[in-house]
């Protein structure tokens, strides 16, 4: 688990990686470079947005451009989840969140099928190439 202590919420952070220490099966990892993130990615089998309250993330967009599904606590930005089938929302719903969990660490089949649709959203909506496209069609006509 990537979880570097936010600035902001210093004590919780600290209480929060003494819980995780307690776990045998979770390794916490306080930062990783830019650089080196992708394998991260490419390695996980959900990406896990546990924000409250934040926009369409750029690692939420990296997870997807690696294939990787992605479950949200609360954000659900335009209904992203539900209109393009790319993980799960619980709608700050925390027993939601760990029942969409187990759902996910148990169907390899909707982990692909996730990742697959998440990595066709980008392609389709934030292709840079297209964007460019657009941007220039508003000056030239």
């Amino acid at each position: 688990m990537i979880a570097p202590v936010v600035r902001d919420f210093v004590e919780f952070g600290q209480n929060f990686l003494k819980k995780a220490s307690d776990y045998k099966n979770v390794k916490t990892i306080d930062f990783v470079k830019p650089t080196e993130i992708q394998k991260y990615f490419e390695s996980a089998k959900t990406y896990l947005m546990t924000s409250e309250s934040e926009g369409f993330s750029n690692t939420m967009m990296e997870a997807m451009q690696n294939k990787c599904p992605v479950l949200s606590y609360k954000v659900n930005n335009d209904n992203i989840f539900g209109n393009n089938e790319i993980g799960f929302c619980a709608n700050g719903d925390l027993k939601m969140f760990f029942e969409y969990f187990e759902i996910l660490s148990n169907n390899a089949d909707l982990q692909t099928k996730f990742g697959l649709n998440g990595f066709n959203y980008l392609q389709k909506n934030h292709n840079k190439q297209q964007i460019i496209n657009e941007f220039i069609k508003l000056f030239v006509n």
